[in-house]
């Protein structure tokens, strides 16, 4: 295992905190465009796991225009901002989830969330105890697949870049992050797979599946440096 100086961890919510999220965010997805006009699931598919790292609004705006659909936009972000279920399936946060925070508290690495879902959006109220602004980065101006939105983080975090570390399920934001100068750990799950992660290999550092395997990144550093 790689071993680097690491003093805090920036987790991305959607498919990272909670991993189903990206799965019901693309049932749904799906369904709602092809409620409207039928498209192929794969096109979804690939086009959710592209946009998991851009604006999320300008994303939807743009593939709902191209189908016809700019008068649903609006309707899509409501709903959007309501799902915590779907077809009989919650969101739900990873059981080893709480288990890292406090590992985190008790070892003074500092946690931050970084995703582009809105605060004001209902999933993000799952974190409980965690949904507090000390926990959320105040001004991201530039989408993660920006490396500057990295750069800008910097002084709000208070950490040299080099000793953070990524968590995302979106490898072209580990891309982003590494340029950037951080540290970067794909976490695994059913929408984003082995396939997704081997062409940016070289710029991710961790392959995981658990906050379990990501604990014990900072456990090995903290042995062996």
């Amino acid at each position: 295992m790689k071993i680097f100086d690491l003093s805090g961890v920036i987790l991305d919510f959607d498919g990272v905190i909670s991993k189903n999220a990206m799965d019901i965010i693309l049932d749904f997805t799906y369904d709602f465009v092809n409620s409207h006009a039928k498209i192929p699931k794969i096109f979804i598919e690939n086009y959710v796991k592209n946009l998991s790292a851009f604006n999320a609004k300008a994303g939807v705006e743009l593939v709902l225009s191209s189908l016809g659909l700019a008068g649903k936009i609006d309707k899509y972000f409501s709903e959007l901002g309501s799902l915590v279920e779907y077809k009989g399936m919650k969101m739900s946060i990873e059981e080893d989830f709480w288990g890292f925070m406090k590992f985190c508290e008790d070892n003074g690495i500092i946690c931050r969330f970084f995703s582009m879902a809105e605060r004001s959006w209902a999933r993000l109220g799952l974190l409980g105890e965690f949904f507090k602004d000390r926990y959320f980065f105040k001004n991201i101006i530039h989408p993660k697949s920006n490396p500057v939105s990295f750069y800008q983080l910097k002084d709000e975090i208070g950490i040299p870049l080099e000793k953070l570390l990524l968590v995302d399920d979106s490898p072209l934001a580990l891309w982003s992050a590494k340029t950037a100068g951080l540290k970067t750990a794909f976490m695994a799950n059913n929408v984003f797979k082995g396939s997704d992660y081997k062409p940016y290999r070289e710029v991710i550092d961790y392959r995981i599946n658990s906050f379990n395997e990501l604990k014990k990144i900072f456990i090995c550093k903290r042995v062996l440096v």
